[in-house]
């Protein structure tokens, strides 16, 4: 599964994340959990201790 930036952006707007920081946070953990799921080493990966923006399915 693959989506641009923007999509990931929209969803996240979807979702109610709204501020700057929110939407960079969003993204850097969707990236890194394709990358993670995928496989692929990760520069940065997001720490268990922090609270996830996105929501568990």
């Amino acid at each position: 599964m693959s989506l641009t930036r923007r999509e990931i952006l929209e969803q996240l707007a979807r979702l109610g994340i709204r501020t700057i920081d929110g939407l960079k946070r969003g993204c850097r953990e969707y990236e890194a959990y394709w990358t993670n799921v995928l496989g692929r080493p990760s520069c940065r990966l997001i720490s268990d201790a922090e609270e996830s923006l996105i929501p568990e399915p």
